[in-house]
């Protein structure tokens, strides 16, 4: 078959989206089936708008979101998917709230080509804890609130056109309010890691500490290291202990860390050693969630995290907020307060038979859940029925 995706980030730009979207999509292309994928341009990282990427074509638009508002070409995207939708068999079309699915809404009816939905939760119109932390974050909270209260009335219509509608998890926010809203039943595709996570081999040239927690996500607010970091100094664990912090580039949120972190060593003789990485190597993060004593994750928002279930799919226990589906995961602890982490955090590291434990439990529901060619194989299939619907 000949399909189109559609993404609003992939590579060189990498999270967690464009990482799901890149093993479908290669992985359709080793089953046999050509792939062109549009993307936003990236020109911080690539000046190159028309390239093949592991047999993906991709292509990048001019497009980009501003305060929740589209910006770019918009009417010469229109028109490339009215005139070439008829040569694909099917469209992948990930993520609402983006450009490229919005600009498509309006003109839905003339897409001569089969659609599937591809979501990765949507926008969460609950307001939590943080969003009252300063008045800018609320007066964002409120704007979005509305900007997308709007947009999901308004759409609806369009929404129920799609042939097949993909969603992360059956309690994810999105599916019920799809199935409540729109009366669309969604069909389940959970995100998968790499197969490295799964087998046993390391990187032994790696130096590592003997026994470290680890976090792996981009520096930012809504990652909220600052509360990895803060949770693990409170705790009353041995000293030997360490912390290891991994983003993908240095920037103003990584250099708040450092700060708070020495401003702690100046106060603390005895204090509990941190590493602040960036710009570490794929090929090594493997080895640093294999040889992790435990992971913490303290988001303020996911949907399905993908680095929690690489940990899970290498055996190591977790420690997380209570983001998205989380707590229907096993192998960890999710906690509902944010003091609850500096408990568990002592827990797991006087407790190392019950941190096995839950590691071994992780691993055994990831080989089973978690593996990409098993995706794959769920959307090929997603997509072969909505081909071949009548039409």
């Amino acid at each position: 078959m000949k399909l189109l995706f559609t993404v609003n980030t992939y590579m060189p730009k990498r999270d967690g989206v464009q990482f799901v979207t890149k093993y479908l999509a290669e992985g359709l292309v080793k089953k046999g089936h050509s792939v062109d994928l549009i993307t936003r341009q990236c020109k911080e990282l690539t000046e190159v708008d028309d390239e093949v990427i592991n047999g993906v074509h991709v292509i990048r638009w001019n497009a980009n979101t501003y305060h929740t508002m589209h910006k770019g070409d918009k009417e010469g995207y229109q028109k490339f998917i009215l005139e070439n939708a008829v040569n694909y068999d099917c469209m992948v079309a990930v993520g609402t709230q983006t450009s490229f699915v919005d600009w498509m809404l309006p003109i839905i009816d003339q897409v001569k080509c089969r659609k599937i939905l591809y979501l990765h939760s949507i926008w969460d119109f609950k307001y939590h804890k943080n969003d009252f932390d300063s008045l800018n974050n609320l007066c964002k909270k409120i704007w979005a609130n509305v900007r997308w209260k709007i947009y999901y009335n308004k759409w609806g219509r369009a929404f129920k056109k799609f042939d097949e509608v993909v969603q992360l998890h059956s309690f994810d926010y999105a599916y019920t309010y799809f199935k409540n809203k729109y009366d669309i039943e969604s069909v389940v595709i959970e995100n998968a890691a790499e197969d490295s996570f799964f087998d046993e081999i390391v990187d032994a040239s790696i130096e590592l500490p003997n026994k470290y927690f680890l976090n792996v996500s981009n520096y930012m607010d809504r990652k909220n290291q600052m509360q990895t970091l803060k949770s693990f100094l409170e705790t009353e664990i041995p000293n030997d202990i360490e912390l290891v912090l991994i983003g993908s580039d240095r920037n103003p949120y990584y250099d708040g860390l450092i700060e708070y972190y020495n401003k702690y060593k100046m106060h603390n003789n005895g204090y509990k050693k941190v590493h602040f990485l960036y710009n570490v190597p794929r090929q090594h993060i493997y080895t640093y969630v294999k040889k992790a004593y435990a992971y913490i994750m303290t988001s303020k928002w996911e949907a399905y995290p993908i680095s929690l279930i690489e940990a899970m799919a290498a055996g190591v226990p977790w420690i997380s907020t209570n983001v998205g589906i989380v707590k229907y995961l096993p192998g960890g602890f999710v906690a509902d307060e944010i003091s609850d982490i500096s408990y568990w955090i002592e827990f797991i590291a006087k407790n190392e038979k019950v941190s096995q434990y839950l590691g071994n439990v992780g691993k055994v529901y990831a080989s089973t859940q978690f593996k990409i060619n098993k995706k794959v194989d769920q959307l090929e299939n997603v997509i072969l029925k909505a081909v071949k619907k009548e039409k």
